[in-house]
């Protein structure tokens, strides 16, 4: 496998979602997420990026490519060749991370009794010591 960061445009993006002859269906919902952070700036390098197999068919990245091109605007993406074709059955499999998730990340203790409080009186719910 060889990995490398590069600039990618939006027509190097179109030109890459061609090698996309075997994945799951496009959300679109996703692409238009993505390519909203793309033009507020949010954008940020990751070790995630998109990756090609061996016969340089595209098995993963296809919603960060096509938001690129939704965009209009070029990023830095980590791209991966020569994965083995066989990694694609575990790529993308594992549980995706909440806000919950990130609130704890972020140090937040207990989640949960803070949503109640930022609830206040008007949350639904009273209790009495």
């Amino acid at each position: 496998m060889h990995m490398e960061v590069r600039e990618v445009t939006p027509e190097l993006a179109a030109k890459w979602l061609t090698c996309n002859t075997n994945n799951r269906p496009l959300s679109k919902n996703t692409v238009q997420q993505l390519a909203a952070q793309i033009q507020r700036g949010e954008w940020q390098l990751t070790h995630q990026g998109i990756a090609f197999d061996e016969d340089d068919v595209l098995i993963d990245g296809q919603h960060r490519l096509a938001a690129i091109v939704k965009a209009g605007t070029g990023v830095p993406l980590t791209v991966t060749r020569g994965v083995p074709r066989t990694a694609f059955t575990v790529m993308d499999t594992g549980r995706k991370r909440t806000g919950r998730d990130a609130l704890a990340l972020a140090g937040e203790a207990n989640v949960s009794d803070q949503q109640r409080s930022a609830a206040g009186p008007a949350g639904g719910t009273s209790r009495r010591p």
